[in-house]
């Protein structure tokens, strides 16, 4: 177990995986040795993780929780966090009703013990708000978050760090559901917050620089988006890199307002920049690169590019549908904005033709509660 916790240190997931298992069967030939055996198992959970072996993470943290709730009782608070530790596995590999399920099963643990605290729900709490907003059932959501919220107020006050996040991811599932009106102004106390306690450059304020942003470009105050995401792009790039994931997000949301603008001349060599990060990083069809091959085909076709603009939207479509499925409403979207383009180069046969899988689409999903995704923009 030392030798394993030294290769983990140094990173050497591999390494450290075989001497865990190597302890971990030393530890089950010997009976009664049960301490032994669960430290082992938590420890190998954790290195699968890291090395992607998800499954395996997960029986892991089954066969721990078994010792656990057979030695401990099955409200005890370390029961409590095996389960926790158990949905982020599940969240993470994609298997989001067994980490619902698991975080709820958390939950319920928590209930039945005295000593647990609010703080010790946020985890499980901040989970569910996660799988809640990607499978588009915002009520849910904000009502978690106003709870993961009125936890950090009560433990911290109002004027925290920690505070401000938890306002920018109300606000964000605010913005998610179009209540714009109602995440403004979490923001912009979030902002302040974040600015007041850590700095005014202090990249702990970029998620709300960008989401505050990206609230103004869609109220068509572009002069006030401009100015936050120049401000989060400056910090974004010295922090995280000129290259980085998170650079191409602002990359994209500072183009989407220069080209708003009129600015094309400067919003072009940002949507270029954000497609060569995201490719080069996640491919070519990853949903960001669909989302910035179709905001740089709309730009050069609105200037009249149109041998240029033809390329990104057949590169568009097609990662789209590789990224989504042949009927999303992704792909949807898409279609009518290469139908637009086809109508203006008098491929009207063409647009004809995408404009009816588009509406095929659409009307497959009339009695869906919400769209299948939301793409970046």
């Amino acid at each position: 177990m030392a030798a394993a916790n030294t290769a983990f240190g140094q990173k050497d997931y591999d390494a450290a995986r075989k001497m865990y298992e190597s302890a971990l069967h030393e530890a089950q030939s010997r009976p009664g040795n049960e301490q032994q055996v669960v430290q082992s198992l938590s420890k190998l959970a954790v290195v699968y993780q890291f090395l992607g072996e998800y499954g395996k993470a997960a029986d892991s943290y089954v066969r721990a929780l078994q010792i656990w709730e057979k030695a401990l009782g099955p409200n005890d608070l370390i029961v409590a966090k095996g389960y926790e530790k158990l949905a982020g596995v599940y969240q993470t590999s994609g298997r989001f009703q067994d980490a619902e399920d698991t975080y709820k099963k958390t939950l319920a643990v928590l209930a039945q013990n005295p000593n647990a605290t609010d703080t010790m729900r946020a985890p499980s709490l901040k989970g569910l708000a996660e799988i809640f907003v990607r499978e588009h059932r915002y009520l849910e959501a904000e009502s978690v978050c106003r709870r993961l919220l009125a936890i950090w107020e009560t433990a911290l006050g109002r004027v925290h760090p920690v505070v401000a996040e938890n306002m920018n991811n109300l606000a964000s599932v605010y913005q998610a559901d179009g209540k714009l009106n109602l995440a403004e102004p979490l923001l912009r106390q979030a902002l302040s917050i974040a600015q007041k306690t850590m700095g005014p450059t202090d990249p702990f304020q970029t998620p709300i620089l960008n989401n505050l942003g990206d609230l103004y470009y869609s109220q068509k105050k572009y002069a006030q988006a401009e100015t936050l995401l120049r401000k989060s792009l400056a910090i974004t790039s010295r922090v995280a890199g000129p290259n980085a994931v998170e650079t191409a997000k602002v990359l994209n949301s500072l183009a989407l307002v220069y080209d708003a603008q009129g600015k094309r001349a400067a919003a072009e060599p940002l949507y270029r920049r954000a497609l060569k990060i995201w490719t080069s990083k996640y491919g070519p069809y990853d949903p960001n690169v669909v989302a910035v091959l179709n905001n740089l085909a709309g730009m050069l076709a609105a200037e009249g590019r149109m041998k240029e603009a033809g390329p990104f939207y057949e590169r568009s479509l097609d990662a789209v549908q590789r990224a989504y499925g042949p009927n999303d409403l992704h792909v949807a979207q898409v279609l009518e904005g290469y139908a637009a383009f086809l109508r203006k180069t008098n491929r009207v046969d063409e647009a004809r033709m995408m404009a009816q899988a588009a509406e095929t689409i659409r009307k497959s999903h009339e009695n869906h509660q919400r769209p299948a995704a939301d793409a970046p923009q």
